[in-house]
């Protein structure tokens, strides 16, 4: 560990395991510093998720969209043209 006796912080660069612990230390502290605004960040967000998606227009949204992915899936049949092929193509990867 770091000795805090003042006598051996005369020549710190002879006391290399000083330089090293106290950048050991301070790559610690930046890192928990990051961690922390990452976790305050991801707490706001996902409240503002949760708002978001209690909402009666999301609702709506997800149902109609549901509702639009079972009719172009039933509109499916035997010897369809391809333009019909290519558009179920393009809106099912949309809706998956």
């Amino acid at each position: 560990m770091i000795d805090e006796n003042p006598a051996n912080f005369s020549n710190l660069s002879a006391n290399s395991s000083f330089c090293s612990d106290y950048i050991t230390c301070a790559c610690f502290h930046f890192r928990v510093g990051v961690l922390q605004r990452f976790i305050q960040w991801h707490n706001r967000f996902s409240l503002k998720v949760g708002r978001m998606v209690k909402t009666q227009t999301f609702y709506w949204t997800v149902l109609v969209c549901v509702f639009l992915n079972t009719i172009v899936l039933a509109v499916e049949y035997y010897n369809q043209p391809d333009w019909l092929n290519e558009f179920q193509r393009k809106l099912e990867s949309l809706f998956v």
